[in-house]
């Protein structure tokens, strides 16, 4: 399992500054408290996108990566080790519960 391990504000600063206009707009409905993580699957999964490709920006993958890294209690890279970055780019936008789904993929990993 992962689990934010930083308050909501300390989250959203650590997101604000990932310098990328498009994830700074994106972060108003892509990042939300929720599931037992403490944020929607959903978030994670886009934060991790963010993290894996920085929308062709090294600089934004970068901050992304460390962002992640400090909201986490689990790395970039054991998120990016078990999850397929495809299937994450297919989940963050979906409107049901794929809460579930993200946890078989660290099952199946174990």
């Amino acid at each position: 399992m992962i689990n934010v391990r930083v308050t909501t504000k300390k989250a959203q600063e650590l997101i604000g500054e990932i310098p990328h206009g498009s994830c700074q707009s994106g972060s108003q409905k892509n990042w939300a408290e929720g599931g037992t993580a403490g944020v929607t699957a959903q978030s994670i999964c886009w934060l991790y996108c963010w993290a894996k490709t920085g929308m062709n920006s090294a600089n934004a993958a970068k901050q992304s990566r460390q962002a992640f890294n400090q909201i986490f209690d689990r790395s970039y890279e054991w998120f990016d080790a078990r999850v397929p970055h495809e299937w994450a780019r297919a989940a963050r936008y979906r409107t049901v519960d794929i809460e579930s789904d993200l946890i078989q993929w660290f099952t199946d990993y174990e």
